[in-house]
């Protein structure tokens, strides 16, 4: 009985030692803003609203005061664009031993939360973070490796990059979308579309297709897609390399 006892106080401990600190920030901006932010190991939530401001707050977390004290948030910032990058030290940015699991640096725990004008584009390069956006109504490009995430409400124009990742998307108004992924599982449940052009190809992946009847040619090592349907305005491309696709046309 002695052991899980002091286990908990342990555990409960360490949580108390922890040190938080917050950054706020309030921009004001033009509604079609185009925002961007690079986030390494982190976590980011962004919704949009009827703002005409883009709010930030940021949570930095460790159990040691100068790691916390360490991460610097820098902002360029004007009406037209504002972009965020994040600083810390870093020992990924020196030897990248951590793939191998030799690296046991403790990194700082950062989770942005952050509300864009509903008309603003999104630009977000990510690795080894964690993504749940509720995408603006403006041009939406997503570029990760070895990170996970939910994008939902996508109504523009929209891109993603990921290496090694995993995503649930949902295409609530369909315009041109690009999906490459490499080692990545990708599912886009695209929403009312009557007038696209789907193509791609996928390389030692697969594609599967739900909602529409659409030939898939098989092809060494691969799949290969070509469809039109109505006017074929809409274009729907995607790039697989070792990984999976999944399309879902919920018209």
């Amino acid at each position: 009985m002695r052991t899980p006892i002091l286990l908990a106080f342990f555990l409960l401990s360490a949580s108390a030692n922890a040190v938080e600190r917050i950054v706020q920030e309030t921009i004001p901006v033009n509604p079609d803003v185009r925002f961007s932010i690079e986030s390494h190991r982190g976590e980011l939530e962004i919704t949009t609203g009827s703002v005409d401001a883009i709010e930030i707050t940021v949570y930095i977390e460790h159990d040691e005061q100068e790691v916390v004290d360490e991460v610097a948030i820098n902002i360029d910032r004007s009406l037209s664009d504002v972009a965020i990058e994040v600083n810390y030290d870093d020992p990924d940015e020196k030897v990248d031993f951590d793939f191998i699991g030799l690296n046991d640096y403790d990194y700082p725990e950062i989770r942005f939360v952050i509300v864009l004008p509903d008309a603003a584009s999104l630009k977000v390069e990510a690795h080894r973070s964690q993504l749940e956006i509720a995408a603006p109504a403006g041009r939406v490009d997503i570029d990760t490796s070895r990170s996970t995430g939910r994008i939902t409400d996508v109504r523009n124009d929209f891109k993603i990059v990921s290496t090694r990742g995993n995503y649930d998307i949902e295409i609530q108004d369909l315009h041109d979308v690009d999906v490459e992924g490499q080692r990545s599982n990708v599912r886009l449940d695209i929403f009312a579309a009557t007038d696209f052009t789907l193509s791609g190809e996928t390389r030692r992946g697969d594609v599967m297709i739900t909602g529409e009847d659409v030939v898939t040619q098989n092809r060494e090592r691969g799949e290969r897609v070509d469809h039109v349907r109505g006017s074929g305005s809409s274009f729907v491309s995607f790039d697989v390399e070792r990984g999976d696709l999944q399309l879902n046309f919920r018209n």
